[in-house]
């Protein structure tokens, strides 16, 4: 009891700062990828084992070299283009500008620090190759676009969005090793850059609320559950007008037959539903 007070108390009086916790994942992140170029690119044995694993990646059935060449082939320069304009555009509808600016500078620093790595690094020649190719820089992009999109959508798709990143790396890592393209070494050390450039950027994109656009709108915060179920409540497109437990009035989204009313329409979606893990609405006042 005396501890658990007193661990209390602690946390209440010492509050960590909000970027400590990412500048640590940063470090660490750092500090991998050291370890990783150590291990598997300035030894034999490292070299070797990296050279065995990304061997035994060719043996993959045909369907899978065709699926890795084809996803490898449309990572260019208009794919790239056509992704950032989807998070810009995205950000642009749910009006959060720093959300915008931060997944950029995720995206062009990771890839900025991919090709730097990769002219600074040197790779001996330990019988398996002298030049060096860590990290992967097709890894770094399909990684660093798919945490962009996570940085500007909702909180509650979040979660989603994580598990669309770890698959996009996932394919990513796969088909360089499939095609051989890469070692195992340097899609580890790109996934490595991105969760660095990530971990030490995301509070930049999480430090404020949602703002609802339309003037005289409240947003009133559910005495529910904040999770999904018979407890809880959520509005959607199909559902409306919806009725928020507890209060008298109806919620509705602007309603008109003009092109900006389609705009607010789906501006209101993305801002209604969970926001910071609980539900929330906006009703007239």
């Amino acid at each position: 009891m005396l501890v658990r007070m007193w661990t209390s108390k602690r946390k209440a009086g010492t509050r960590a700062p909000r970027y400590l916790p990412g500048a640590t994942i940063a470090a660490m992140s750092a500090i991998a990828l050291m370890v990783v170029h150590s291990v598997f690119v300035t030894t034999e044995g490292g070299q070797l084992v990296d050279q065995q694993v990304m061997r035994a990646a060719n043996a993959a059935p045909d369907s899978w070299h065709e699926a890795g060449f084809a996803l490898l082939g449309a990572v260019n320069a208009p794919f790239i283009a056509a992704a950032i304009g989807a998070i810009v555009l995205i950000g642009l509808i749910r009006r959060r500008p720093r959300s915008i600016v931060v997944a950029l500078a995720v995206i062009a620093g990771a890839n900025l620090t991919t090709q730097v790595v990769k002219q600074l690094l040197d790779r001996p020649y330990l019988g398996w190759g002298a030049h060096n190719t860590l990290p992967s820089g097709h890894v770094t992009v399909i990684t660093s676009l798919a945490v962009g999109l996570a940085m500007v959508l909702t909180p509650g798709s979040r979660s989603a969005a994580a598990a669309l990143t770890c698959a996009a790396a996932a394919a990513a890592g796969s088909a360089v090793m499939i095609c051989q393209w890469h070692r195992p070494s340097d899609v580890i050390a790109a996934v490595l850059v991105v969760v660095g450039w990530a971990a030490m950027l995301w509070p930049a994109c999480a430090g404020r609320r949602d703002r609802y656009p339309w003037p005289g709108w409240t947003p009133i915060r559910s005495t529910s559950s904040p999770w999904p179920g018979p407890g809880s409540w959520d509005c959607r497109i199909v559902a409306w007008p919806c009725r928020a437990p507890g209060t008298s009035g109806w919620t509705r989204p602007p309603t008109g037959s003009g092109s900006s009313d389609w705009l607010g329409r789906a501006r209101w979606l993305a801002r209604t539903g969970r926001s910071n893990g609980r539900s929330t609405t906006a009703t007239m006042s």
